[in-house]
């Protein structure tokens, strides 16, 4: 089934999931649009569901981490700029157990939080 429409307003009962994913997305998102998203996937996510988003991890090799940070500048909001450094507080508001780890090529970075009802629901 293929479903099309508004990340931030999906057409699934609350608790519907055990896992929502998100990959290499929202630095792109306005901030407002990025705390509807990050509540939609709470919402849809059963109690001990996962949200899990991939970002880029900040390059090591000189040309490569400055390319990245010519395009973290084009990002517009010093909050988007902020969120590509530490994703972490942001899922924070929403999200339990959060963490992050690398992925195997070592680029990317996936951050985690999981539903429980002890977090406040609100962005």
């Amino acid at each position: 089934m293929e479903v099309v429409g508004d990340a931030a307003h999906r057409p699934f009962a609350a608790a519907s999931f055990d896992a929502v994913s998100c990959s290499h997305a929202m630095y792109e998102l306005s901030g407002e649009v990025r705390d509807e998203l990050l509540r939609e996937a709470r919402r849809v996510l059963r109690p001990g569901g996962r949200f899990v988003m991939m970002e880029h991890c900040e390059p090591r090799r000189p040309l490569r981490r400055l390319l990245y940070r010519v395009r973290l500048s084009a990002l517009g909001s010093s909050a988007n700029r902020e969120l590509a450094r530490d994703e972490v507080p942001l899922l924070r508001r929403l999200f339990g157990d959060v963490g992050w780890e690398l992925s195997a090529t070592g680029l990317s970075k996936l951050i985690h939080g999981a539903k429980h009802e002890d977090v406040a629901a609100a962005g």
